[in-house]
């Protein structure tokens, strides 16, 4: 029986080589910022046909055993393409992937998370933007295979619901005979007849899952302006030589960034003014002491659900309070949905008081409700609280809204 995914959770795992050069890469993706690529997921893997990759395994970011053998064998592979095909040769690496999904089946890596993602080394992409995306798609409850558009499938990153690695884990044999039968497609080929015979939908991501924009350009000698990796997609899969995975995310970094500073701008001068009714009974007098046990020691997780809008100026005053709470245990939740963009480095600061802080960026306006609804199903706390962010409240207001639930003394709180 498949076990309940935790919703918005993200599995994402690499299959790197050591002959390939893979592990160089690999090193400065983990060297970056805590959102980049798969190393920016909930659980991450490094799978390989060696259970240590030197060089690698000993990053600080990978104490957690992040490497494991999947594969037996060596990880050389022909080139071909099946019979009438018109596109250049593709890696026939079916037989290692497969060896892949079955490891991942019998070790449960997946088991708890809402998605599976399989990225290749060399995308590019930031994970609280793949998070969001995935999320605000609506597909999580059925199973579903993540097509970019149309009816082709984008190799470099492939999505699969829970629901879709559970089909898939208990009729591995169908997908097995599906790569028999047609030996020379590559992964991503046959990963998608292999859903399609398992009767997994496939769902088109409009164009936004995957940006190879002008990848081929790469080809071309003359060509500079290779991958702007700028735009609003997911991901990008720029060309394959040292150094352009961290060049294409730095450009993706800092177009948030710049769309984040032009709204904060504006932002500036306005006048923050807290709701009356948070802060007219701020007085501990007003709200009464409680028993300071909250739920026994340790505490329960407490998650604290931001949305915002349009607001980056605001969010840090939102953090500042949540950040001096009394209660020990809290996470919050970020879900924003307009243009501009709170830098995922500007989060740093409050995870030192914070259990975690999660920003969730979706690629498309939502409602409020549907924002709130996200930020819920991403939340990981026995208590969700709603924290407006222009709101202001004292020092214990986690503590005086959380306990009484915790004591299982109440089913709702409000703040008068």
């Amino acid at each position: 029986m498949q076990t309940a995914a935790r919703p918005g959770g993200l599995f994402c795992f690499v299959v790197a080589a050591l002959e390939l050069g893979d592990v160089p890469r690999l090193r400065s993706i983990l060297d970056l910022d805590h959102d980049a690529g798969f190393s920016g997921c909930d659980s991450w893997r490094i799978f390989s046909n060696v259970s240590h990759l030197a060089g690698l395994s000993e990053h600080p970011r990978c104490l957690h055993s992040c490497t494991e053998q999947a594969i037996n064998g060596s990880m050389d592979v022909n080139y071909g393409r099946p019979v009438g095909a018109t596109f250049a040769p593709v890696a026939l690496n079916v037989p290692i992937f497969f060896q892949v999904w079955r490891h991942i089946f019998s070790t449960g890596l997946h088991d708890e998370w809402a998605w599976t993602v399989k990225v290749d080394v060399d995308t590019v992409f930031a994970a609280s933007r793949l998070r969001g995306f995935l999320i605000a798609s609506g597909f999580g409850h059925r199973a579903v295979l993540g097509l970019n558009h149309g009816e082709k499938l984008h190799g470099p990153i492939e999505a699969l619901t829970s629901h879709a690695v559970a089909a898939f884990a208990q009729r591995p044999a169908v997908c097995e005979r599906a790569a028999s039968e047609q030996p020379m497609y590559s992964e991503d080929l046959w990963l998608h007849m292999c859903m399609q015979r398992l009767g997994v939908a496939t769902e088109r991501m409009d164009g936004q899952l995957a940006d190879e924009g002008s990848n081929q350009g790469y080809k071309t000698e003359h060509h500079v302006d290779w991958l702007p990796c700028d735009s609003s997609a997911v991901a990008f899969h720029p060309r394959k030589e040292p150094g352009d995975w961290e060049t294409c995310y730095k450009s993706l970094r800092a177009e948030m960034r710049r769309v984040a500073d032009a709204e904060s701008s504006s932002l500036a001068t306005t006048w923050i003014e807290a709701d009356t009714d948070s802060v007219s009974m701020d007085s501990a007098a007003a709200w009464g002491r409680r028993d300071e046990r909250c739920g026994g020691t340790p505490h329960p997780l407490v998650s604290a659900i931001v949305v915002t809008c349009n607001r980056a100026a605001l969010l840090p005053l939102a953090l500042q309070q949540l950040a001096k709470q009394d209660y020990p245990n809290i996470e919050v939740i970020i879900i924003e949905d307009g243009p501009a963009m709170f830098d995922e480095s500007e989060l740093q600061p409050y995870r030192s008081a914070l259990r975690r802080v999660e920003l969730i960026r979706l690629a498309s306006p939502q409602s409020i409700g549907r924002k709130r609804t996200i930020a819920v199903q991403a939340a990981r706390g026995r208590v969700v609280l709603h924290w407006d962010d222009d709101d202001l409240h004292p020092t214990d207001q986690v503590r005086r809204l959380a306990c009484p639930l915790l004591h299982g003394e109440a089913d709702l709180t409000v703040a008068e």
